[in-house]
């Protein structure tokens, strides 16, 4: 009996260490505070963030902007595929990719964060799961360019830093003051006057975005008119041939990268005007598509509005994108790096 109860003993503790084991900054917290996250929730965090995961895509460059990724231990899978940020951030290959579905609690617990950041609309049982082990988990999920930057601000204030919260304000400065100068503009242009878009994910499944969707949103913005306007508006659906021979859209921006050398050689595409104007573009990417959610979004835009009415632009896109960088990433782009991402912007 006596040998059954040390085992039981034992099996306790080894358990106990277990479960610690690569989440030793969420065992013992010590001081703490409290934030409000996107959905209006309280977390308690620790009072100074050593180590997180980012497990939404949206969030990425975020988190970049907060702290050059420092404390990142882990971030998603989609991240991954954005080639410059191992150019910019060459230490993240220490980091753990973390795979887009079917992941479990634990293996975000096995890379030892104090936060993970999440979209819960995405992953509510996982959010749930991560809580109740005791890791702080907090809902950054946002839809538009407004809530966006509140999203900016609750990283910000996780992270509680000066340095961040600076960062926050800067970028919140930036953002209100690009949105006014580009609407100032594309105000004066009448509807029947702008252009028609489509912004499709990718050249093989075709799947647009409408304009409710955020990686639709900026299209009204920039003075052009959705394809899907009043069809589907808040669509996110695959395109049919006979869809894109009836829009026929002016322009078309994909969202994913190198997409537009395939589409322009399908068949069907041969048929589209901005096929034979050349006003088929892929969307620039750097930590993410400029298109898609993120920081980064904000750039879209200028650049959009720089593809669309360049005449009525006052600024340089090239040195528009080189300030941004080193204003909110600390990195200096080189004049051969604008290029590469900006190749296809005229």
């Amino acid at each position: 009996m006596k040998k059954g109860v040390f085992m039981c003993v034992f099996v306790l503790l080894l358990f106990g260490i277990c479960s610690g084991c690569g989440n030793e900054g969420n065992m013992e917290k010590g001081e703490t505070r409290v934030i409000t996250d996107m959905r209006g929730m309280e977390v308690e965090v620790p009072e100074k963030i050593e180590s997180y995961v980012v497990y939404w895509v949206g969030a990425t460059d975020i988190a970049a902007m907060m702290d050059g990724f420092e404390g990142l231990t882990g971030y998603p899978e989609t991240s991954a595929g954005f080639s410059f940020l191992n150019k910019m951030y060459p230490e993240i290959k220490n980091c753990r990719v973390l795979p887009k579905d079917d992941i479990s609690a634990e293996e975000i617990l096995s890379c030892g964060a104090d936060v993970v950041f999440v979209r819960y609309s995405d992953q509510q049982e996982l959010f749930d799961n991560l809580a109740e082990a005791g890791i702080s988990v907090v809902d950054v999920e946002f839809d538009d360019y407004e809530t966006m930057m509140d999203a900016v601000d609750v990283v910000a204030s996780v992270f509680g830093t000066k340095d961040a919260y600076e960062k926050a304000e800067k970028f919140r400065t930036y953002t209100e003051k690009t949105i006014k100068e580009v609407t100032d503009i594309t105000a004066m242009i009448k509807r029947e006057e702008r252009p028609t878009i489509l912004t499709i994910r990718d050249a093989d499944t075709l799947r647009a975005y409408g304009p409710g969707r955020y990686a639709g949103r900026w299209v009204d913005y920039i003075g052009a008119v959705s394809c899907l306007d009043l069809d589907n508006p808040n669509g996110y659906v695959n395109l049919t041939e006979e869809q894109l021979l009836e829009y026929d859209p002016s322009y078309i921006v994909f969202a994913l990268e190198k997409q537009k050398d395939i589409f322009c050689e399908k068949e069907i595409s041969q048929q589209l005007s901005c096929v034979k104007n050349g006003t088929v573009y892929n969307s620039p990417v750097v930590l993410n598509s400029w298109s898609n959610q993120g920081a980064e979004s904000v750039l879209m835009l200028k650049w959009g509005l720089y593809v669309m009415h360049e005449e009525e632009c006052d600024f340089d896109m090239e040195q528009e994108m080189k300030d941004f960088y080193k204003k909110f990433y600390e990195y200096e782009f080189t004049d051969e790096e604008v290029e590469e991402i900006l190749k296809e912007d005229k």
